[in-house]
């Protein structure tokens, strides 16, 4: 499944009625509220190849 994540911009305001704000060590992380199914578990990656940035999402899916 392919999700569309992102890293906010400082200062960015999120509107947290259509996201879920989980606190974590790294940051705060902003789950969809709508037409997502969550496991127990989320886990998140990232790496860069050739310069560019993936973000890796497990753990959700489109319901």
């Amino acid at each position: 499944m392919d999700v569309l994540a992102r890293f906010a911009d400082e200062g960015e305001i999120i509107s947290e009625s259509d996201y879920n704000k989980v606190e974590t060590d790294m940051g705060n992380i902003y789950l969809p509220r709508r037409d997502v199914i969550y496991n127990e578990t989320v886990t998140l990656g990232f790496s860069n190849f050739m310069w560019t940035p993936r973000i890796m999402v497990e753990g959700m899916r489109i319901g």
